[in-house]
């Protein structure tokens, strides 16, 4: 799959784990046509402010603001924009709580880069 869709979109990838971050970000950036990058919630949420991208993936787990909490900040904003979250939790409660938060997919870490693509070009 060529992934043709991901060329036309701003993507806000939010990560704190650097080593993560750096795998993803650089096979990400190949696939869309701008990448914004935040290590926490609060950053995150400053860049979608900034940017207003048209997707968003966010890790849940992180410090000074959480993803669920970035996600709702932004929820209260843009009800429509698809958000895709990567955890290494894979509870059925962390999974209601991201459900209940309007997600567009949810992949357990470690993550597939093919499954993430698939789920990015799916929600376009």
């Amino acid at each position: 799959m060529a992934y043709e869709k991901l060329k036309q979109i701003k993507l806000l990838y939010v990560e704190d784990d650097d080593s993560v971050m750096d795998v993803f970000a650089r096979g990400i950036k190949r696939k869309v046509d701008e990448l914004y990058l935040a290590c926490d919630g609060q950053e995150g949420y400053n860049k979608y402010l900034e940017f207003r991208p048209d997707m968003i993936i966010t890790d849940l787990k992180m410090p000074v603001m959480t993803g669920f909490e970035m996600i709702e900040k932004i929820r209260k904003i843009d009800k429509s924009i698809p958000i895709i979250i990567t955890s290494a939790d894979d509870q059925s409660s962390t999974y209601n709580e991201a459900e209940n938060l309007n997600i567009n997919g949810y992949i357990t870490k470690p993550i597939d880069k093919k499954q993430l693509f698939d789920v990015m070009e799916n929600n376009i």
